[in-house]
């Protein structure tokens, strides 16, 4: 079927060219061929009494019949031009597939329909914007943006927005009947809407007794319709080939993808607890705060959060992510694909998109058209993480900027420490905001959620927290809180120190691996002891929480075991441990601690080994 599609394509090109690019030197009837056979392709979900199916097949076989093997059919001719309409109709379909069409414009589908309610819609699809000088123009990439909303022209008696027209607004097509019409010959000479008024009555003839005709002028009818037919996509190339691409996308099976991400967030959703965020203007962070879920989307729909180390900018991400994949997983149609970089995982060699794309299971130029087709939702998670060196992490902000450059209408997020360099921050002209620390009635919340509604125990866990008067400013984030609930929930009491906390918090962890989980194989101490030397060895090569790879990893844990004399232990039962208690987190074949409280930690308990 290829073949016979070329040679079609072929044979048209070879015979129409001239004749279009009278009318229109800068028509490219070949792009405007690719369009026609995808949008005859093209599977229509939208329910509709309209009878299209059979359309490609009847549209390949007449064209093949017609300008390939040479046969002037007038009976398949016939049915060309009845075709007109359905064709018309299925550009319609498309372009409402492709979310082009207004609401307010948009057809009934439980009604059967004639054409010119079609052609009066597609008169309304492109909008006239306004730059930011008020200047008109066509494309929404080079709109003014007033709080994310695009500016349109607006007519001043209707207040209604103005369109680029198909057609004059004022045309009737029930004035011309007769395809020799001496008005119309005249009138439209040499445009293209004399090929729509034409085919608009070949069309009309068809429900009649249409007139025999000689053999020149069959193909005369066949190539009007056929001309009428490729002006029009050719005046909405840029929106059937957004849509064509969208309903590509929707074929795309992202649903193990979506599963995933689910599971991953589904347990730790439930105990999430809602963020307080302030936007930073000229370094001074404003009055007001909102949450997260209220600012992104509505009032943005890029941003950058900053926050302390253990403040709950990943836990949000993680959440946007969850609901995100949750709204994709009940209408696909409408929904964009969440997805977190952790940019401290992706290595220097490995492109933004490479990463993407290895992730959802696609290939890169797939991801290319998700993004060309506003079908993602991007998730930078830990820009002050790229810590490889200077040269990489210079071009991976390049890449984001890159991203946020060629793709106005991407949703972007990227979260970073509050003590953010001075390069990154002005790499990126993005609204920001910062992570406040927990109030009253967050933490009351957050202790709620951790001790799963028991007014007993939650009573209880408030009651420890408010005592420990010296570290009320660490229990202001939501790490230490949480890691102090479950401390409380098992000792009945709180150490002083952050430092403490974080201790006693993986020593319960141990515990409860130990002697509730009866695993024979768990040495508390030598567990500590090898993660600690790792953690040390990540620390003076990269100065930070590094992901390292599977392998150097379970090495540092084999050179630690010989270094202290510890009984050769297996170093993936080590690591496995680690990840399944969250002290370590693994992404593929990389490693790293869960958290950069968790690596400080075990960098002190190393050095306080060492020194002893």
């Amino acid at each position: 079927m290829l073949n016979k599609i070329e040679a079609i394509k072929g044979s048209i090109i070879k015979e129409l060219k001239t004749e279009v690019n009278n009318v229109d030197p800068a028509f490219d009837i070949e792009n405007a061929l690719n369009i026609y056979f995808q949008i005859l392709k093209f599977q229509i979900s939208i329910p509709t009494k309209n009878n299209l199916n059979g359309l490609e097949n009847s549209i390949k076989e007449i064209l093949f019949e017609n300008f390939v093997e040479g046969h002037i059919n007038e009976t398949s001719i016939g049915t060309f031009c009845k075709n007109f309409e359905q064709f018309v109709k299925k550009v319609y379909y498309v372009l409402e597939e492709g979310d082009f069409v207004d609401s307010m414009h948009a057809l009934d589908h439980t009604k059967l329909q004639a054409l010119t309610p079609f052609l009066s819609v597609l008169n309304k699809i492109r909008p006239i914007y306004l730059d930011k000088n008020g200047k008109e123009v066509d494309d929404l990439e080079f709109a003014y943006l007033v709080e994310d909303f695009p500016q349109h022209k607006i007519n001043k008696d209707t207040q209604l927005k103005v369109y680029k027209r198909l057609y004059p607004s004022s045309t009737s097509f029930d004035k011309y009947i007769d395809l020799e019409d001496k008005e119309l010959n005249e009138k439209y000479a040499n445009t293209f809407l004399q090929y729509l008024f034409k085919a608009v009555i070949l069309k009309n003839e068809q429900s009649h007794q249409a007139p025999e005709r000689d053999r020149i002028s069959n193909l005369s009818n066949l190539h009007t319709c056929l001309i009428a037919e490729l002006w029009i996509i050719n005046f909405f190339k840029k929106e059937l080939s957004s849509s064509i691409k969208k309903e590509s996308l929707r074929n795309k099976d992202f649903e193990n993808y979506i599963e995933k991400e689910l599971e991953k967030y589904r347990k730790q959703e439930k105990k999430f607890v809602s963020l307080s965020l302030k936007e930073l203007k000229n370094n001074k962070a404003s009055d007001k705060s909102s949450f997260i879920e209220d600012i992104f989307g509505s009032e943005n729909s890029r941003m950058r959060i900053l926050g302390q180390g253990g403040s709950g900018k990943t836990t949000t991400i993680e959440y946007l992510v969850f609901h995100d994949a949750l709204k994709w997983k009940q209408d696909p149609r409408h929904s964009k694909i969440p997805i977190i970089i952790p940019l401290a995982n992706l290595k220097s060699h490995v492109s933004i998109l490479d990463f993407i794309a290895n992730k959802i299971n696609v290939e890169k130029p797939y991801i290319v058209e998700l993004l060309e087709t506003d079908s993602l939702i991007l998730y930078f998670d830990g820009l002050n993480e790229i810590i490889e060196n200077i040269e990489s992490k210079k071009n991976k902000l390049q890449e984001i900027s890159l991203l946020l450059e060629n793709y106005p209408k991407l949703k972007i997020i990227i979260t970073d420490r509050f003590e953010f360099d001075s390069y990154q921050s002005n790499m990126f002209n993005l609204p920001t905001y910062l992570i406040q620390k927990l109030d009253y009635n967050q933490i009351n919340e957050f202790v709620e959620k951790y001790c799963n509604y028991s007014k007993e125990l939650t009573e209880h866990v408030l009651r420890v927290l408010k005592s420990k008067t010296d570290i009320q400013e660490l229990l202001l984030r939501p790490l230490v809180l949480t890691r102090a609930i479950e401390i409380i929930k098992s000792d009945n009491d709180l150490p002083e120190m952050e430092g403490q906390i974080i201790e006693k918090f993986i020593d319960s962890l141990l515990r409860r691996e130990k002697d509730e989980k009866k695993d024979p194989l768990l040495n508390i101490s030598s567990f500590k002891l090898l993660l600690s030397y790792a953690a040390n060895e990540i620390f003076s090569m990269h100065k930070a929480n590094a992901s390292v790879h599977e392998f150097l990893f379970n090495k540092m844990l084999v050179n630690a075991a010989e270094k202290f004399g510890i009984e050769r232990s297996n170093a993936g039962y080590i690591t496995r441990i680690g990840y399944e208690l969250e002290i370590l987190s693994k992404n593929e074949d990389s490693i790293q601690f869960y958290h950069q409280s968790y690596i400080e930690f075990f960098c002190k308990h190393y050095l306080k080994y060492e020194f002893n």
